[in-house]
């Protein structure tokens, strides 16, 4: 039993690779039902949610964190989607939501940029020139996204457990390829790992919870217990105190909140850490 995440820049094959992976392991293929779940929870339509995991913020975003706040949406959404296990996930930015979970196969496939724009051509029935730009296009909007949010390039192979060139085997040979690495022992849902992932989800929750007025926030959560650390510049610290405790303490699953001002807070705004 395992999570597979997928991860791919436009037109390298991720899709059909997602859905050839979860029907041969019998496993569930997940992607826009995660939007349309967390457009559903919070009340966002779903077009603004796609675009802040999709697009590079705006001078706007970056002033008023809506970026962050949609962002936190989708990944307590994912999160909880997820801890059912069995799932290959082929959206936006699982290599990030679902860092620190041990059974959890992060995968990126890749392929050459010539063979990219063949597909964006046949796709969009575009010309090659306007598929080039658009596929450019596409790829800055993403590293300005992973840049903004986590000072990372999405291409770090740090975040990914395998990486497969599509310029060197097929895509059958990368679906084979998957199926046997999540089968290995390394990607086995155990008991440990799960706590870990019941910690990080509902982590991920209390943030979603607090992000619309305390998007730096950061948050973490242990057997029930949710530890938040909030900026000592924030005014009526007494008053926002009792906010957060009563919205977070609430929360199904949640036995106590305690609750840290700090002097300073430099987070990568969604690298919530479980203890």
């Amino acid at each position: 039993m395992a999570i597979i995440s997928i991860s791919r820049a436009s037109c390298s094959g991720g899709k059909y690779i997602a859905e050839h992976v979860a029907e041969r392991l019998g496993y569930e293929c997940i992607s826009r039902e995660i939007l349309i779940e967390a457009s559903g929870q919070f009340n966002v339509p779903e077009i603004q949610l796609a675009k802040a995991i999709h697009d590079g913020p705006s001078f706007f975003e970056k002033l008023t964190h809506g970026k962050e706040k949609y962002i936190a949406y989708v990944r307590a959404a994912l999160l909880n989607y997820i801890k059912k296990d069995n799932v290959v996930y082929h959206g936006l930015a699982g290599h990030f939501f679902l860092q620190g979970i041990s059974h959890a196969l992060k995968v990126r496939t890749i392929a050459d940029f010539e063979s990219r724009v063949q597909e964006e051509i046949v796709r969009e029935n575009v010309t090659a020139t306007v598929a080039r730009k658009l596929l450019l296009n596409d790829d800055e909007a993403g590293k300005k996204w992973t840049q903004h949010l986590y000072g990372m390039d999405q291409n770090d192979p740090e975040l990914y457990d395998l990486i497969l060139n599509l310029k060197q085997i097929t895509i059958e040979d990368c679906v084979s390829a998957i199926c046997h690495t999540a089968s290995l022992k390394s990607f086995a849902t155990t008991e440990d790992s799960r706590r870990i992932l019941d910690n990080i989800t509902l982590s991920a929750n209390a943030k979603a919870l607090i992000v619309d007025k305390y998007h730096d926030a950061i948050v973490s959560a242990d057997s029930g217990v949710v530890d938040i650390q909030i900026p000592k510049t924030v005014p009526n610290k007494s008053a926002i105190i009792s906010e957060i405790e009563k919205k977070v303490g609430s929360y199904e699953g949640v036995k106590s909140v305690n609750i840290q001002v700090t002097e300073e807070i430099t987070p990568r705004s969604l690298m919530y850490m479980s203890r």
